[in-house]
């Protein structure tokens, strides 16, 4: 689930222009062509500014944010073989950056202890951490990059390498006919999961969960 951030403020944009985010968006709309003081869309002006900041919030937070705690793991002591650790299918939504169309999609992310690595992030951590980048203009190739090197430098030595697959869905296909099930896809490994003997293991793992 992503939680929706307060937007009953609507503070004024920055700049000269003293109009706030809503008054922007009724200006677009009017430049359109759709009026904005009478029903049926009346208010859209303002309904479309929370719908943008609810899938631009990531821009006005830190996603690390997430992962400032590390926990202890070692279940089974030192010396276990290690296996991934995987997070499947997280749900995310925000803007594309070629058309600042929504999207939804999904994403998968898996990392591989190392040998010495005792401490871990927890699934909702990760959840939250994606759903953060995700929460930005961006697209499937930026994302599963930015998640997959930020978890990395968070585990640091208590991993030897996270993998991360985003699969989005932009509405911005319609506008191409091409479809609204037209996906676009990105896999994105570091350091030992870059070689491909590890590639169809973490594709398992992450389909058997």
């Amino acid at each position: 689930m992503i939680t929706l951030h307060d937007t009953t403020a609507d503070p004024a944009d920055p700049g000269d222009t003293g109009l706030s985010l809503a008054e922007h968006a009724s200006a677009l709309l009017e430049g359109l062509g759709i009026g904005t003081d009478s029903p049926p869309t009346k208010g859209t002006g303002r309904r479309l500014a929370t719908a943008m900041r609810n899938l631009t919030y990531g821009l006005h937070l830190n996603p690390g944010r997430y992962l400032q705690t590390l926990t202890h793991h070692t279940p089974d002591g030192p010396g276990t073989p290690s296996t991934y650790v995987a997070v499947r299918a997280i749900p995310v939504r925000g803007l594309c950056t070629c058309h600042a169309l929504p999207y939804t999609g999904a994403v998968d992310v898996a990392h591989l202890p190392s040998e010495n690595g005792a401490l871990y992030l927890h699934a909702r951590q990760i959840t939250r951490f994606t759903q953060a980048h995700a929460a930005r203009p961006t697209n499937a190739e930026l994302l599963a990059c930015c998640v997959a090197q930020g978890l990395d430098a968070r585990l640091g030595e208590n991993s030897a390498g996270v993998a991360v697959r985003a699969v989005l869905r932009p509405s911005c296909a319609l506008l191409h006919d091409i479809g609204p099930d037209t996906a676009a896809a990105a896999f994105y490994t570091t350091r030992a999961l870059t070689g491909p003997a590890h590639h169809a293991a973490i594709l398992t793992t992450w389909s058997t969960q």
